[in-house]
């Protein structure tokens, strides 16, 4: 939220119950009369409206995500039967191609490694319970929605002003990692492998050690992997003590 529209609670609770519905007639008169002569108002409304919607499609797309993970779940039995010898067939060809890949592709090893353990992080919850969190909120929208670039304009400047925050850290990291600003995402992450008692502490470990492999080096990434504790872990450490070897 820019610097002229700063909102107070009060307002806030007012613009979410004009946006629900939630008002009387003498209350919504205000709201419109509040909307056509103050322009920060105006803007703050504006901004709120377009915050939910963005909660809403990044709702929507995890609800996508699951609904494609499941959809073969619903196929009458006969279609599924049908489908899964089409499935015989294709996974075969895509074996084939995947092989045909596999070796003439250039990726170093390094390279390969990462892109099979990494995975997007699918960032928190979305929701804005005050005011105080609207651009922290806004900000998550923009990264579970892909816009990483948007996230990280909105939480650079929120972790000028709260440098300690884990969460933030975190998070920046993550945007930063898919920006592929390895070296930023680097030193965001190592602040919060720097202290054990953060909640994000075993993930941060996660993405460091990843980016440590992707790096090729593969001595510093496996005590990272290894305070991760993920299940994976052990396989992959497993794999880079082969290749150190």
């Amino acid at each position: 939220m820019n610097n002229k529209a700063q909102i107070s609670s009060e307002d806030f609770e007012l613009i979410e119950n004009y946006l629900d519905g939630n008002l009387d007639s003498t209350s919504i008169a205000k709201v419109e009369t509040r909307l056509s002569q103050e322009e920060d108002f105006r803007i703050n409304v504006e901004e709120i409206r377009d915050l939910r919607e963005g909660i809403q499609r990044a709702a929507l797309k995890e609800k996508l995500n699951v609904f494609h993970m499941d959809i073969e779940k619903i196929q009458p039995e006969k279609n599924k039967i049908h489908l899964m010898y089409w499935a015989i067939a294709a996974s075969i060809s895509l074996f084939i191609l995947a092989g045909i890949w596999w070796a003439t592709q250039s990726t170093s090893p390094q390279e390969k490694i990462f892109q099979s353990y990494y995975h997007t992080d699918p960032g928190l919850i979305s929701t804005m319970s005050s005011a105080g969190d609207y651009e922290f909120a806004r900000g998550m929208v923009d990264f579970k929605l892909g816009e990483y670039s948007e996230a990280v304009n909105r939480w650079d400047k929120l972790l000028a002003d709260n440098p300690s925050s884990d969460t933030l850290n975190y998070f920046l990291g993550l945007s930063y990692l898919e920006l592929d600003d390895f070296q930023k995402s680097k030193q965001l992450l190592s602040n919060v492998t720097g202290t054990e008692e953060s909640y994000f502490y075993k993930d941060a470990n996660w993405y460091l050690g990843l980016i440590r492999v992707k790096e090729g080096n593969f001595d510093a990434a496996i005590p990272l992997l290894d305070a991760s504790d993920r299940e994976e872990s052990t396989m992959l450490i497993s794999i880079l003590e082969k290749e150190v070897k």
